[in-house]
């Protein structure tokens, strides 16, 4: 049976003794529009070389996209796809090339080519990362491995990016000068792919067959691979949220105030108890808005509200020795009133018995569920990332990602966000990984890492204008005398999410030396440039202060001094996190600074 390849690559040296043989379909080079297909390099010749020498019964189609390189832009592998589609009748394409970034019209021709009943093999980029088009679901991704020794060795494993470990080490091949060569890599590990699929094809082949077509034909002995545990968000709406109230009134619960404009439902009522000293003290956005007085949480009103937002209250009741969660929640379940919480604490069996009665009880996912491992592979992300990150834990973090977001909204970009606050989902913001206080996340260094670039790539995939990344508490230890002054998931989401730029959320006491230690770490950890200083206009200005939560709010003349001090020990400008004025100012630089990198 005579099997119809097409090889997209540098050409083929048609003089070469390995080539006598070959049987010739089609000829283009992509380049020039021509049907010159001569290999400058050797690569292609090689690929073609090996499958050769796996397969006699097939004919060959060259399309040529390198000149005196491997490298190529996008569009000229976009080119040679829709010339394949166009003008080619193959039963395998073979693609031992990629490119870094996923790309939607790259993914559409890939599909469209495999659909009308092409098998596609592509080799993935040597230097371990995620490409394309071999991450695509509907190609066979190939990557060498040291225990596929023969020709004939294949590893496929279920749930695993690559589809397809094949020979690696070296590999003598043909080339153009000299004649032989010894090369490696997964080119060539991909091209004993499609010898082998080209030596037993059949008809009506998809992916999934041919998989099963190497398993059965492999020589290798096959292992189960280990499978690593990563988070899978709850995909949560807030469409049956409409009258809500909110319980206690702490920092998380001031965002929601900050940016009640921005959500889909009205807070009615915040309520507060007599242990926090802060009963029917007035409270309203910085934005202005609607003015609260915090209502006793004892005399709650139901009949007001459908839903209940409830914060961290471990803390609160081991303070005051009532178990507010357990009785708000029982409560809440007999009065059928939906309720938000920030934390999986004390749930136990309330989310069946609220969803028995028609009710959501949303609370953040543990994160332990087990799914397919990418053997350490990372993906590239194309859209610029912008990382808020901070010095210490309530210093507006979040504030600050939620007035960019409006910011850039207001202005027609299409924004993507990360956000590590529990009350996230309530913002329509894309992504959530509630990583700080009562954390759900249970993953080692490793493999959280891998799951907030999984994340990000989901993100990409969406092709935002700007994607925006929000940490918890500090970045940097200020000091070694405890574990618990190192920040590792803050340092641990700096590197998965790989920010172009920050913003670094500050405190106005904090010790500049300290400052200036984050910003270098920042830059030299992932290559991130610190843009700006978001200032933190709230500050305990006596020891005691800092004890009971007293925060002062800095006066007109201490922002204009601080950030001069900035600018003058740092060299870069601060900007008041919460002013109109300055959230302008601040979108601004970071416009201007991803215009003149992508320039």
């Amino acid at each position: 049976m005579n099997v119809k390849v097409a090889i997209v690559d540098s050409g083929i040296c048609l003089s070469h003794p390995q080539m006598s043989k070959i049987t010739l379909c089609n000829m283009y080079n992509v380049l020039d529009q021509t049907s010159d297909i001569m290999d400058n390099i050797g690569h292609g010749t090689a690929v073609t070389s090996i499958i050769m020498s796996m397969a006699e019964d097939i004919s060959i189609s060259v399309v040529k996209i390198y000149q005196q390189e491997l490298e190529t832009e996008l569009q000229i592998l976009i080119s040679a796809l829709r010339y394949i589609l166009e003008n080619i009748d193959c039963d395998i394409l073979h693609l031992s090339l990629g490119v870094g970034y996923y790309n939607k019209e790259l993914y559409e021709l890939c599909n469209t080519i495999y659909r009308r009943g092409t098998i596609i093999v592509a080799a993935f980029d040597n230097s371990g990362s995620v490409s394309y088009p071999a991450a695509f679901d509907c190609v066979i991704g190939v990557e060498d491995s040291a225990e596929c020794r023969k020709s004939s060795d294949f590893l496929i494993y279920d749930d695993d990016i690559v589809d397809v470990y094949a020979k690696g080490g070296i590999h003598r091949v043909a080339w153009t000068v000299p004649k032989y060569t010894i090369q490696q890599g997964n080119s060539m590990s991909a091209a004993y792919v499609t010898g082998a699929l080209c030596k037993n094809y059949k008809h009506n082949l998809d992916k999934s067959k041919a998989l099963e077509i190497l398993k059965q034909v492999s020589t290798c002995n096959h292992s189960t691979p280990q499978t690593v545990g990563l988070i899978k968000n709850q995909n949560f709406k807030v469409t049956k949220m409409k009258q809500v109230g909110i319980f206690p009134y702490n920092k998380e619960m001031m965002s929601i105030i900050n940016y009640a404009f921005m959500l889909d439902f009205r807070v009615v009522d915040i309520y507060t108890c007599p242990i926090l000293g802060n009963m029917n003290r007035k409270v309203q956005g910085i934005y202005g808005g609607d003015s609260y007085g915090l209502k006793n949480i004892a005399e709650i009103d139901y009949s007001s509200i459908d839903t209940l937002i409830i914060g961290h209250l471990s803390e609160l009741e081991r303070l005051s020795g009532v178990q507010y969660k357990k009785k708000l929640l029982g409560d809440c379940l007999q009065q059928r009133i939906n309720v938000f919480m920030l934390d999986s604490y004390e749930v136990g069996e309330f989310p069946r018995m609220f969803e028995e009665k028609g009710l959501f009880l949303y609370a953040p996912d543990q994160i332990v569920q087990m799914v397919p491992q990418r053997k350490g592979k990372l993906f590239q992300i194309e859209a610029p990332v912008l990382g808020i990150f901070g010095t210490s834990s309530k210093q507006g973090k979040f504030t600050l990602q939620l007035q960019l977001r409006k910011i850039f909204k207001e202005r027609g970009y299409n924004v993507a966000q990360m956000a590590s606050e529990p009350n996230a989902p309530l913002f329509g913001i894309e992504a959530c990984v509630p990583f700080g206080y009562s954390s759900t996340v249970k993953l080692n260094e490793y493999e959280f890492i891998s799951y907030l670039n999984g994340v990000m790539m989901q993100l990409d995939a969406c092709e935002p204008d700007i994607i925006i990344v929000g940490a918890q508490s500090g970045t940097v230890p200020e000091a070694y005398f405890h574990l618990g002054q190192v920040p590792m998931r803050s340092l641990e989401f700096l590197m998965g999410t790989n920010p172009d730029a920050v913003i670094l959320c500050v405190n106005p006491t904090d010790d500049i030396q300290y400052i200036r230690r984050t910003i270098q770490i920042i830059e030299n950890l992932v290559g991130a440039k610190v843009l700006a200083l978001a200032i933190f206009p709230f500050a305990c200005k006596k020891g005691w202060d800092y004890a009971t939560g007293n925060y002062t709010k800095l006066n007109a003349d201490e922002m204009v001094a601080l950030k001069s001090q900035y600018r003058e020990d740092l060299n870069v400008f601060g900007y008041i996190i919460g002013d109109e004025e300055d959230g302008n100012a601040l979108s601004d630089l970071i416009v201007d600074y991803y215009a003149e990198e992508t320039s």
